[in-house]
């Protein structure tokens, strides 16, 4: 059966009232958003998507139901339909014969033809319907009263929906859900969000095939590791450029010092070691750091956009520090600026993700295609996909195997 008609439950409008509802939608729009399911099948608003396509309109604001029992998808299209359409009084006594001998409660189908369910009853009893047991009845989720009458079992769960823009989408939501599966909440949820929990859910069942010290190479130049990066091997004076984001808690202050002792043997003379950090630890990573690499300057990352607040001291954080150290003397490769603006907040794939920009700008900058750039705190894998735009090389490591699987698979999508 099409997926327009599927669920045609209700008697079409008609040829006055669709023309009427055609004429509305071409002044105003499309003002009750259409229903699917997460296969794409129309639930409501048949007429509808009917009228924009001899219209011409190709977007319509629209929800998308997941998780619906077949059963839970013809009651919620009928409560949808029973107030809004004028239904004579022998289709509804009709349906309610239907339903009942699909093994519906009484008042389960007075709910959803928006009717008492002593109506319900005198109706059914004048048509001889009989009583259907739970052993007969296609609705499991029932139970006998004292009264000896069915009632639901327990309060059907919440289930999850989406809100979208355009029915095209439909396809993008029918992949999201399969790759989530029992991952998705059970509320109101956005498709972008939706997607961000498939490729999650996706990156935790492969990570459990991944191997401490096991690499992945999504291609020829990029090289992904699942390691500790004090582990990572590197060929000394090697790599033009390390581009990082190492983690900012106090107990992981040791990081800063292991970093450069890295840096200090892997860096070509004259590189530079690029990092974010934390402005609380600032003299701390510095006394670090300058034990084996050579301070070059303090830059700083704008990020327009929410704000984290440091309560303690006051202060409205819009600005994020990145520290340049060199190994011996810098040897600029190209005039870069100190101050970039993010695009704004991205931590949709990892709890420390990082914007772009900074790491497009200075890897563009201070490599050459063919360079080498090196990640030793690959989280969602930022700086290889830039590397990788820039046809650059690229060695990645993170201890989190989920972390390194994330990144893999960003650089997948990105082919």
């Amino acid at each position: 059966m099409s997926k327009m008609y599927k669920y045609q439950l209700l008697p079409p409008l008609s040829q006055e009232e669709y023309e009427a509802l055609k004429a509305d939608i071409a002044e105003r729009g499309v003002m009750v958003p259409v229903e699917y399911d997460e296969e794409g099948n129309v639930l409501d608003g048949h007429h509808r998507v009917k009228a924009c396509q001899e219209l011409g309109i190709k977007e319509w604001p629209s929800i998308v139901r997941i998780g619906l029992s077949e059963d839970e998808k013809a009651e919620h299209v009928l409560k949808l339909n029973v107030h809004r359409r004028h239904l004579p009084k022998e289709w509804k006594q009709e349906k309610a014969k239907e339903l009942r001998e699909q093994g519906w409660s009484y008042r389960r189908i007075a709910k959803a033809l928006g009717i008492s369910h002593m109506t319900i009853e005198r109706w059914l009893g004048k048509e001889g319907v009989t009583n259907v047991t739970p052993e007969n009845s296609n609705n499991p989720s029932t139970v006998i009263g004292a009264d000896g009458k069915q009632y639901p079992a327990k309060k059907p769960e919440r289930k999850p929906y989406l809100v979208i823009d355009k029915p095209q989408d439909i396809e993008r939501v029918v992949k999201a859900i399969d790759d989530a599966a029992d991952a998705i909440p059970q509320k109101r949820i956005e498709l972008k969000r939706l997607e961000i929990i498939a490729r999650e859910k996706k990156a935790e069942e492969r990570a459990k095939n991944i191997a401490i010290g096991q690499e992945i190479l999504p291609s020829d130049n990029i090289r992904l590791v699942c390691c500790d990066f004090r582990e990572l091997e590197l060929e000394e004076n090697s790599v033009d450029l390390i581009f990082t984001d190492p983690p900012y808690p106090k107990e992981y202050l040791w990081v800063w010092e292991e970093l450069a002792k890295l840096a200090s043997k892997v860096l070509k003379p004259g590189a530079l070691l690029i990092t974010y950090m934390p402005q609380y630890w600032l003299p701390d990573i510095l006394s670090q750091m300058t034990k084996w690499l050579r301070y070059v300057w303090l830059g700083m990352l704008y990020q327009p956009g929410a704000h984290n607040l440091v309560h303690p001291l006051q202060i409205r954080v819009v600005a994020k520090p990145l520290l340049f150290f060199a190994k011996d003397d810098y040897q600029p490769r190209s005039w870069i600026e100190d101050v970039i603006t993010s695009e704004g907040r991205q931590k949709e794939l990892h709890e420390w993700q990082q914007s772009l920009s900074p790491a497009l700008y200075y890897i563009e900058k201070l490599t050459q295609p063919g360079d080498l750039v090196v990640d030793p705190f690959l989280g969602s894998g930022t700086t290889a996909l830039v590397a990788k735009k820039l046809g650059r090389r690229f060695i990645g490591c993170d201890i989190d195997a989920s972390a390194v699987t994330k990144a893999e698979q960003r650089l997948v999508d990105a082919i």
